[in-house]
């Protein structure tokens, strides 16, 4: 008689459906260098300020920034750098910009301070949803 095969075939978990996925698309700021360093802003769809000013969405710590230095805008699915006529401008990548649009990875820099902008792609399945209540209370 032959021996007894112990493998054990196990079968994988069911997939949610291509389309049932949901995509999240995060964009953040992140201060990489200076003062706030590990400060981070996630972005949206509105516009955010950042400055030396407390009424700032991120309060950049450095003599050279501005009140209100820069502001980013999402618009269309990306997001715009405007510098806001600082006194000490604006650099992406080294090169000082009016407005641009950031890219994963770019590298703003106002002084001392650097700071990463960053996007991220999040896929993940729908949360389950739950039954309805029945009227009147728990049964």
């Amino acid at each position: 008689m032959p021996p007894r095969s112990t493998t054990k075939v196990i079968k994988p978990a069911p997939r949610p459906e291509k389309d049932s996925l949901i995509i999240e698309h995060i964009c953040l700021l992140k201060i990489l260098r200076g003062k706030d360093a590990g400060t981070i802003l996630e972005l949206g769809e509105e516009t955010v300020a950042a400055g030396r000013s407390e009424y700032c969405d991120l309060f950049i710590d450095d003599p050279s920034a501005s009140r209100q230095h820069f502001e980013v805008g999402g618009q269309y699915g990306m997001h715009v750098l405007t510098d806001l006529d600082s006194t000490n401008g604006t650099m992406v990548n080294g090169v000082r910009v009016a407005e641009c649009r950031l890219s994963n990875g770019d590298i703003v820099t106002v002084g001392a301070t650097e700071i990463g902008f960053f996007e991220q792609k999040k896929v993940r399945a729908p949360r389950a949803k739950t039954p309805p209540r029945p009227p009147g209370g728990i049964h």
